[in-house]
């Protein structure tokens, strides 16, 4: 029942909050699938075509674009409740569904507000793999190959999670003797194809990649960092801003002491500390980013994975009725903490509105903007701003459609490059300008009109 309840929660924000879930690279992908009226899958990342589902059936269906938007807020969560069922009623895995939802309690509070996230829509895969581990049925090793590769193409950072709960499920079989484990051939099966797979991914040309790259090459460097001595601090960084995770993993260490599973104890804050660690050198959490933060996800399944287990440690009703206890304050301290989040990306979302409605009222359809007026928390670069802007007037209906670029960061930028295509384009991003007409007008109408300046108080 508390599993329930957690998704419904959770789909009743999502619904509530759906304009708020269109920020950032949300709005790209909403835009691509509702301009085109087809999936949209950047960097072979099957999983995100679960977020696109929900909103393109609308879309076929000829629905307005609002409710469109408030079918993609909602896709992502009937994923995670559609895998949440599948745990619990197909593959009777009750360890499997608390992992899965210690996984979306502890994801940091800018994820619920990227429903087109194919890293956590790959973690929320991990339990179902786990749980299939465990489970004897024909075509054991293909069908583990291939979630495999599904998890791990949804985010190069996913291969150490991956790598973690094959790990896990390695020591914990074999500790329990079982008597096939030494003859089975998943480990010589798995664990070539899983860094064969991250080796594929690493390879493969794409945003998240481009991304990757350039956070872990931005100065200073890890041979700086540790030659400073700063990587203790960094890692303290990440212990103060986010303790609900680190004291979770003390405590979950600590029980698997108690139990005498000293095993799982040391392995649990190895691999928590040895990803921090690894993350920190690259990584300053004092400065980081909404795509930086999201790096630390992973940390989130690996304590998902060692947590869930100490529910079922004890036959004694007081532990597990005292872990049952600390899993729901767990889930409803998540949901407070996504209410409270929730006002960055609503005055966010407010600014850009009242921008456009200026914008139009100015009889002004393409505007340009100082860079300064989108300097917040959430987005320094206002890379998305051209497409926000455009989703969120056309809400309104086609002939409110407004997209405003910033004068240095996009405009300047592209006519500098050269790339400037005249008034009867639109710039999409700061490399690229698409005709007008070639928008889908049933929700999206742009005249052929050059850029001007809007008049506004910075």
């Amino acid at each position: 029942m508390t599993g329930h309840l957690f998704f419904l929660c959770l789909l009743v924000l999502a619904v509530y909050f759906w304009k708020e879930r269109l920020s950032l690279d949300a709005a790209r992908v909403f835009f691509e699938i509702s301009d085109s009226g087809f999936f949209r899958i950047d960097s072979i990342r099957p999983l995100s075509l679960v977020s696109q589902v929900l909103p393109l059936l609308g879309i076929w269906c000829g629905v307005p674009l609002n409710v469109a938007a408030i079918l993609y807020s909602a896709g992502d969560v009937l994923w995670y409740y559609g895998l949440f069922l599948w745990l619990g009623y197909g593959l009777e895995s009750r360890r499997g569904m608390v992992t899965l939802l210690l996984i979306l309690s502890l994801t940091l509070r800018y994820s619920f507000f990227a429903p087109a996230s194919p890293l956590l829509q790959g973690l929320a895969l991990i339990p179902v793999w786990l749980s299939l581990l465990h489970t004897s049925f024909r075509f054991r090793q293909g069908v583990l190959v291939g979630m495999a590769l599904l998890i791990i193409f949804s985010h190069p950072v996913l291969f150490f999670p991956v790598a973690f709960a094959f790990t896990w499920w390695s020591i914990g079989t074999n500790t329990r003797g079982q008597k096939n484990y030494k003859r089975s051939k998943l480990p010589f099966v798995l664990w070539p194809s899983i860094f064969l797979i991250a080796m594929a991914k690493l390879g493969l040309p794409g945003p998240e990649q481009e991304k990757l790259l350039t956070t872990l090459g931005a100065e200073p460097g890890p041979i700086e960092i540790l030659r400073q001595g700063k990587l203790a601090e960094r890692i303290g960084t990440v212990f103060s801003l986010y303790p609900l995770p680190m004291l979770l993993m003390v405590v979950t260490a600590g029980i698997y002491l108690e139990r005498k599973k000293a095993v799982q104890a040391f392995f649990l804050v190895m691999a928590v500390m040895a990803y921090t660690c690894g993350l920190c050198l690259f990584v300053d959490f004092d400065n980081a980013g909404i795509y930086q933060e999201r790096l630390l996800l992973p940390v989130a399944a690996i304590l998902g994975i060692g947590a869930s287990g100490t529910v079922f440690l004890s036959k004694v009703l007081v532990p597990r009725l005292a872990s049952l206890v600390l899993l729901v304050l767990i889930l409803l301290l998540h949901l407070d903490v996504l209410r409270l989040t929730a006002d960055m990306f609503q005055e966010r979302t407010r600014k850009l509105m009242d921008i456009t409605v200026e914008a139009r009222q100015s009889g002004i359809r393409k505007a340009v903007i100082p860079d300064s007026l989108v300097a917040g928390p959430l987005d320094n670069t206002g890379r998305y701003l051209p497409l926000e802007t455009m989703v969120l007037s056309s809400l309104r209906g086609p002939d409110s459609t407004v997209t405003v670029v910033l004068r240095k960061a996009q405009l300047e930028t592209i006519i500098r490059n050269g790339k400037y295509a005249g008034a009867g384009s639109w710039l999409k991003n700061e490399r690229s300008m698409v005709p007008v007409k070639e928008l889908n007008t049933n929700y999206y109408r742009l005249p052929a009109d050059p850029y001007l300046p809007l008049s506004l108080q910075e």
